[in-house]
């Protein structure tokens, strides 16, 4: 049968990962239908591609709570909203649509992707966690990556730090 939480808000607290997979779509249904929190030592909010390449893989109403980590009062690691660094691969075709990215160091960390769009999502209160610098997004070799329709405010470290081509701000 059916019941009213089945309709909630999801709470995730390990993260959200993909090491290899392909034609997935993550979407939580309604606005910020999933909550990761990533926890006060610092983590990822959703890690993809560490095993391997992805492909059309997909990320919709995702609120990203990072812990909120200075330089006072560093994280044990580093707190990263979106971390797709492929280390033996490639990340082609993905989509990250209507999130809200706050509390970490860096929203997106992305290597070696194609076709990449972010859209309507929202970045804020980006810090240096103390771990690492912070950057809004930090690209490095990536092609045909688009930045549309976002909103990122209150942020006092780097903003898009992309390194190559091909990246488009709508």
């Amino acid at each position: 049968g059916w019941n009213n939480s089945f309709d909630g808000l999801v709470n995730i607290t390990a993260g959200i990962s993909d090491p290899s997979y392909n034609y997935v779509t993550v979407d939580g249904r309604k606005h910020y239908g999933i909550l990761v929190t990533i926890p006060a030592t610092g983590g990822d909010g959703v890690v993809a591609a560490q095993s391997g390449s992805i492909a059309d893989v997909n990320f919709y109403d995702i609120e990203i709570l990072g812990p909120y980590c200075t330089v006072s009062k560093p994280c044990t690691y580093s707190a990263n909203g979106f971390d797709i660094i492929s280390a033996s691969g490639t990340v082609a075709n993905m989509v990250i649509s209507d999130s809200y990215i706050h509390g970490v160091s860096e929203a997106f960390r992305a290597k070696s992707c194609n076709n990449v769009v972010v859209e309507h999502t929202t970045i804020a209160d980006t810090a240096d966690d103390g771990t690492s610098h912070g950057d809004v997004i930090y690209s490095y070799p990536s092609t045909n990556v688009s930045f549309g329709y976002d909103n990122i405010y209150n942020t006092l470290q780097h903003g898009i730090r992309y390194i190559m081509r091909y990246l488009r701000l709508l």
